[in-house]
């Protein structure tokens, strides 16, 4: 931009006779805003004979005011000219970049400043002092983690969650997915509990579901969130461990001292594995507690057993060997919807997944295959699965309960990995299922179709009605002749196998199942809420509230006056860093005083 540019010329008195550089000088070839200068050298030979500046000065002063061509620039030429002007345009450089360059250096004297304080002051030389110096390094301390559990301080990376925001995932998100994966379906297989449940019976005949039965599979299934739980405590605890570790590292009165960090760190893991031993042991009497009395009284509980107990004795009371007609439907909501033909297919109209979306097609299951069709009166179906070496499952969204039948690999660009069907009511979820399931196995189908038809509890009488429903109509469809589960001996005769199981046996073993899931699924919500409060309670609002008297106790108070001169020793390093900040800020202090007197 030439803002400070200067054009000088010199030798002047060297230009041959007849030319001189008076266009030059007043702009005319190539223009400058300072303009040019024209200067008078001293030659060799001056300079071996070592003319005075102030002889050369002189001639110069005369050759340039006798000279036709310069004299009327003279007074704006020549060296003396030249320095004032460039002297004059440094200054007007500088006062017009003061304000920037106060900024600056006012910014680097902060910095320097705020890192001479990080290396604090001289180590104390009496025992006030050092006990001074470790008091206020621990009282800094748990005021700094105090901030951190508070969630106000920020973290070094931002784009992950830290401290108090961890924990709170730890508990919402990683503690209730683990604890709600665990399924009485995939933890109790039938076998299981047809063993169990004609170990409790034993040689007598029971009317309902014996009790000793049930508590002993609940507990199994409890029991299963011993290690969740413990994986909890364990995650916390390495959360609180890394908190720690970073105020400590961050911390300015303690990394100035070695020794007296190592301290803080050792009682603070001491404290933290106390409070995580205790967390632990806490949370497992939690369980233990479910445990140790399975309450059947439940109020949750209470309408669902009351419901299930009133559909088995309606099982019960049926003349045995009595069935009812082909044309017999079954007793559900949606019966309307859904057909058993004597031929043996089962047909009706459902909602299918397809596309990300819902849709409603008529279904038809028969010879271990599935056809789906668009409409009833479609001749060939949009697509035909093979139930064979499928599996299936059922869960519940917001608007369908849901069946999911999975569907094995059958080539390597098979496309379909499953089927959805989607149905508006746990009673037509559960006869769907049973369906399917006695496709896939091959079972023979029920001899008792519509066995509780005339048997249908009131909706107004029993709040449990929709799960009684499920359990009816899941245990309606299930064959009589089942896989059985050995007793167990303790003697060298043969086990003895049951080949099959009742009418009777079926119910109670499927109805035993439902009691269980209900009852496991209230007690898995109460270690859900339990849980994480334990923890907030016995580890981490521990740790907080304790760690400055466990560390006034461990260090301050118990330290005689030799301790103390080693843990507030600093290194060599520690002091060679604050000799440094010293000298930088007193270098910036002077440097601001000089540009206040310009």
């Amino acid at each position: 931009k030439g803002e400070r540019t200067v054009g000088v010329l010199t030798k002047l008195d060297l230009m041959d006779q007849g030319t001189d550089a008076r266009d030059i000088l007043e702009g005319r070839v190539y223009p400058l805003n300072h303009g040019y200068v024209g200067v008078v050298n001293r030659s060799q030979r001056d300079i071996e004979k070592n003319k005075p500046m102030k002889a050369a000065i002189q001639f110069e002063k005369e050759f340039l005011q006798t000279h036709p061509a310069y004299s009327h620039l003279a007074s704006k030429q020549g060296s003396l000219y030249l320095s004032r002007r460039l002297n004059t345009i440094l200054e007007d450089h500088i006062r017009s970049c003061m304000p920037s360059i106060s900024v600056l250096v006012k910014s680097k004297l902060r910095e320097a400043q705020a890192e001479l304080n990080q290396y604090g002051d001289e180590e104390g030389q009496t025992e006030q002092q050092q006990r001074a110096i470790v008091l206020n390094a621990i009282t800094r301390f748990c005021q700094d983690f105090g901030e951190y559990m508070q969630g106000r301080s920020r973290h070094k990376d931002q784009a992950i969650l830290y401290g108090p925001a961890r924990m709170r995932h730890i508990f919402t998100v990683e503690f209730r997915q683990s604890v709600q994966t665990l399924d009485s379906r995939h933890a109790l297989t039938d076998e299981d509990i047809h063993t169990v449940r004609r170990n409790a019976v034993g040689v007598h005949a029971d009317l309902f579901v014996p009790n000793a039965a049930f508590e002993t599979l609940v507990k199994q299934l409890i029991l299963q969130l011993e290690e969740p739980a413990a994986v909890c405590v364990r995650t916390v605890s390495e959360e609180l461990k890394q908190l720690l570790r970073d105020v400590l590292e961050t911390s300015k009165e303690i990394c100035r001292f070695e020794e007296l960090k190592d301290r803080v760190w050792k009682e603070c893991m001491t404290l933290l594995s106390e409070r995580t031993r205790a967390s632990g042991e806490f949370v497992q009497n939690l369980i233990n507690m479910e445990v140790a009395y399975i309450n059947t009284d439940n109020p949750e509980f209470e309408k669902i057993r009351t419901g299930v107990y009133r559909l088995m004795a309606a099982h019960h009371s049926q003349t045995p060997g009595k069935e009812d007609g082909p044309g017999t439907p079954l007793a559900t909501s949606n019966s309307s919807s859904f057909k058993n033909e004597k031929g043996g297919s089962r047909e009706g109209t459902v909602h299918v997944f397809v596309r990300d979306q819902w849709k409603s097609h008529f279904v038809r299951v028969a010879d271990k295959k599935m056809e789906l069709f668009v409409n009833k009166t479609d001749a060939n179906p949009i697509r035909t699965v093979q139930l064979e070496g499928c599996s299936i499952k059922e869960s519940e969204e917001s608007k369908y309960h849901v069946i999911d039948v999975s569907l094995p690999r059958r080539g390597f660009f098979s496309s379909a990995d499953n089927v959805q069907l989607g149905c508006s009511s746990a009673e037509e979820a559960g006869t769907w299922g049973n369906i399917i399931r006695r496709e896939i196995s091959g079972a023979a189908e029920s001899q008792e179709e519509g066995l509780y038809a005339h048997h249908e509890p009131s909706a107004k009488a029993d709040p449990g009605r929709g799960v009684v429903d499920s359990v009816r109509v899941s245990l309606d469809k299930m064959s009589i002749e089942r896989d059985p589960a050995p007793y167990r001996r303790t003697t060298l005769m043969p086990p003895v196998k049951v080949t099959s199981l009742s009418d009777r046996e079926v119910l109670e073993a499927n109805v035993l199942r439902q009691l269980l899931e209900h009852y496991f699924r209230i007690v898995r919500a109460a270690i859900l809420d339990a849980v994480p409060k334990a923890i907030m309670l016995m580890m981490v609002n521990s740790m907080q509230d304790n760690l400055q008297e466990r560390l006034m106790q461990a260090i301050y108070l118990s330290e005689d006056d030799d301790a103390f001169l080693s843990l507030t020793r600093e290194s060599e390093e520690v002091r060679r860093r604050r000799s440094e900040a010293k000298q930088k800020v007193a270098c910036l202090r002077t440097a601001i005083n000089v540009m206040r007197e310009l």
